[in-house]
């Protein structure tokens, strides 16, 4: 084949690539020869059916097969011969194939950057980082606790109040008609839970087990329910019974039903968990900082496919949200003027996503960083977990898929650049408050939502 070099425009080359008649035909015979051992011609065995036959019958068949595979061959016979490191796709511009002619075609190839070796010891950072203090413990604890709410039967004298569960039959009326599924035999209500009709749990305030009320209730104009919104309702209820909330003690068998045999290693356990939170948002605050220095600190050409792409997938989810949230209001002229203002916008953010995804790559592969299988499998369990009862589905599928695969690898890669970032630069470790440091943290999840 002959390759010729017809551009080197900052990270774009072209070449032309030809591939003469013989070695197409060479690649065409040897892929039908192939083809002669799987299929029939009355007359001839398998595997011995002259040449004239098989291109008679099969050629057009696989003649595009071929084509693809020696267009294949020579593009990687390009990147080889030219040491070069591709970021996307090669782009491959085909002039039709006649036969017994030479096959010519451009190759358009863009490149990844050169980036200048990065000496990380250069950079200074703040690292915010925080203790597990007993208050956050007693705290979580106390929540634990919470959760974990009994409710327990009151005397018949003691009349309900917010915090208190009733347990109720009702019956409701619009004009003296029952409304569709608007009648219950029991039903359990926690006043002050505001979970059922606005002022429902209200009227059952003072009343005890045994006693009957009846009231009216407008539906809300807004209500789910289009036939019920802004309607009056007559109810009719009774108190079956009454319950308050009891907090479990501080026991061994509290503590067991997290297969803890004490309070103090329940303690010790909530305490680890959060120790693990704390240091997982403190690498996101650090790793913001890091990644808004860097997009500050380097410039360099990138992919503008890479741009494209990570562009069109911004894009798209952008459309998805707004398509969901957004009422049309809206005339045609402004959406179009919010619509080019937005594009420009998400424009800068992904060429800053490109730029840091290929510099914290080449950092990564400058100082070997990899992902074991171990982390992977990680990744996946925690994937997994995310759908009860369709464990095997999702497992399967990341099994089998290797670009599912990457997805996982992806920020697991740049999460271990981040912690080698913070420990070859030079750290100015602060010791923050969980306050401050959720603070931070939360301002940054915003941020990231709305980019």
């Amino acid at each position: 084949m002959d390759i010729t070099q017809t551009k080197s425009e900052g990270l774009i080359r072209e070449f032309n690539l030809v591939i003469p008649s013989q070695e197409i035909e060479k690649k065409l015979e040897e892929r039908l020869e192939k083809l002669s051992l799987s299929v029939k011609v009355d007359g001839f065995r398998s595997g011995k059916i002259p040449m004239p036959i098989l291109k008679q019958r099969y050629a057009s068949r696989v003649k595009t097969e071929v084509l693809e595979h020696v267009l294949q061959e020579g593009t990687r016979h390009i990147i080889d011969k030219h040491k070069l490191r591709v970021a996307l796709q090669p782009k491959v511009d085909t002039k039709d194939y006649e036969e017994g002619k030479a096959l010519e075609s451009k190759v358009i190839i863009e490149l990844l950057p050169d980036i200048e070796k990065v000496d990380l010891s250069k950079f200074k950072f703040d690292h915010c980082v925080c203790k597990v203090d007993d208050k956050e413990v007693e705290e979580a604890l106390e929540r634990l606790r919470k959760n974990h709410t009994e409710f327990k039967l009151v005397d018949e004298k003691t009349k309900a109040k917010k915090g208190h569960a009733v347990h109720l039959a009702f019956n409701g009326t619009i004009a003296g008609k029952p409304i569709p599924g608007g009648a219950s035999d029991g039903m359990d209500l926690e006043l002050g839970s505001n979970t059922f009709i606005p002022g429902f749990e209200d009227q059952l305030i003072g009343l005890k087990a045994g006693d009957k009320k009846e009231f009216d209730i407008d539906f809300p104009a807004d209500y789910q329910a289009k036939d019920l919104a802004g309607k009056k309702t007559h109810f009719s209820i009774e108190i079956k019974n009454v319950k308050e909330k009891v907090l479990p003690e501080l026991t061994k068998e509290f503590a067991e039903k997290f297969g803890k045999s004490s309070i103090e290693e329940l303690k010790k356990a909530i305490s680890d968990q959060l120790s693990e939170e704390h240091s997982y948002m403190s690498l996101l605050d650090a790793k913001r900082k890091i990644l808004d220095k860097f997009a500050e600190s380097f410039k360099f050409d990138i992919p503008q496919g890479l741009v494209e792409l990570e562009f069109k997938s911004i894009w798209e989810q952008l459309q998805k949200e707004m398509a969901q949230s957004s009422p049309k209001t809206k005339d045609k002229k402004e959406s179009e003027k919010d619509e080019t203002k937005l594009k420009k916008q998400y424009q800068k953010i992904a060429e800053r996503r490109v730029l840091l995804g290929l510099l914290l790559a080449e950092i990564g592969r400058e100082h070997h960083v990899t992902v074991s299988q171990k982390e992977l499998e990680k990744a996946i369990t925690q994937e997994v977990r995310k759908y009860p009862g369709m464990e095997q589905k999702v497992l399967d599928y990341y099994r089998s898929n290797t670009q599912a695969q990457a997805a996982l690898r992806a920020p697991i890669f740049e999460d271990k650049v981040i912690e080698l970032i913070l420990q070859k630069a030079t750290i100015n470790e602060k010791q923050v408050s969980f306050a401050e440091l959720k603070k931070s943290v939360d301002a940054i999840t915003q941020e990231d939502e709305h980019s």
